[in-house]
């Protein structure tokens, strides 16, 4: 639900009756292909979580409608993508917003990506890797220790 509402939904706002302002002409096709790697990216790790981690992405404030998009992972995930990466889903749907700007030709979904980082930026740091920390304890600490939290 929520990277269908981030990446699909919210650039489909920004967009919609907007024309294209960045006329990049026949390059505007590459916008596909980062699309889709950014989906794949993201199914990757949500199956990562699903089979390794034994849980979905939900976030750990959203236990209330748990019923509805499942639990957080039980177990840590640190191997595939994670093994490169301590975010590689928020990598997805920011590549995904990439390839949207690309394709469609509008900058204002460049600007969306780019703000899309930096909110990511703040919640991984003030709210995320400090549950995690508690969550996990020193696994997770000596995994922040030798895994970028972007590339």
């Amino acid at each position: 639900m929520v990277p269908g509402t981030v990446a699909g939904y919210i650039p489909y706002t920004i967009m919609r009756n907007r024309l294209a302002d960045m006329h990049i002409g026949l390059f505007h096709w590459s916008g596909l292909l980062i699309i889709i790697t950014g989906i794949i990216i993201y199914l990757l790790t949500a199956v990562s979580f699903l089979l390794k981690g034994k849980g979905t992405p939900a976030i750990w404030f959203t236990k209330a409608i748990s019923f509805v998009i499942g639990e957080e992972p039980l177990k840590m995930v640190s191997s595939g993508l994670y093994k490169y990466s301590r975010n590689p889903m928020y990598i997805g749907v920011i590549t995904t917003v990439i390839g949207e700007a690309l394709y469609f030709q509008y900058s204002g979904l460049l600007w969306y990506a780019l703000s899309l980082f930096i909110i990511f930026t703040f919640v991984i740091i003030f709210i995320e890797e400090p549950h995690l920390e508690k969550k996990y304890g020193d696994e997770y600490r000596a995994y922040k220790k030798r895994t970028r939290r972007w590339l």
